[in-house]
């Protein structure tokens, strides 16, 4: 199944990338300038800088080890905030331990990458992202009220 990319790039199509290496940075932009806008920051503090300024991107790649407002600390910056807390969150980062990664999706990143990485996989991965994010506001103005698990009918088992 093929889906159209540049319907959901025009949507909103900037992503901020949060990283102090800009080699990494070079190739992110690389990969994805085709389909997206990069706003590139080299920390934390410059993020939510530039999120309190009113921008608001598609999507954020951060990575963790940074030294002014690492990731981790970001990513709870924007999931305590009401404005900014709807935003899909992937970390990138060169920690491949279970325990960091398994805390950074539980703290709200929606994803996580481990570096070296492949920027095709990345790019699968902001598309994948940005493909359910678009689906779930979709839903939702169509269909505002949510299904709980009360309003289902199961078949009987007769």
């Amino acid at each position: 199944m093929n889906y159209n990319f540049s319907s959901l790039a025009a949507a909103s199509s900037t992503i901020l990338l949060v990283d102090e290496d800009r080699f990494i940075a070079g190739i992110l932009r690389q990969t994805l300038q085709a389909e997206f806008t990069i706003k590139y920051v080299s920390n934390g503090m410059e993020a939510m800088h530039w999120l309190e300024q009113g921008n608001s991107p598609a999507l954020i790649i951060t990575e963790l080890k940074m030294a002014q407002l690492d990731g981790r600390k970001l990513i709870r910056l924007i999931r305590d905030s009401t404005l900014l807390s709807h935003l899909p969150i992937i970390v990138l980062s060169d920690s491949d331990d279970s325990n960091t990664r398994i805390e950074c999706l539980e703290s709200g990143a929606d994803g996580y990458l481990v570096k070296p990485f492949n920027p095709l996989e990345v790019k699968a991965k902001v598309r994948a992202i940005l493909r359910r994010s678009t689906i779930e506001k979709t839903s939702m103005k169509h269909f505002p009220e949510r299904l709980t698990t009360t309003q289902w009918v199961l078949p009987s088992a007769s």
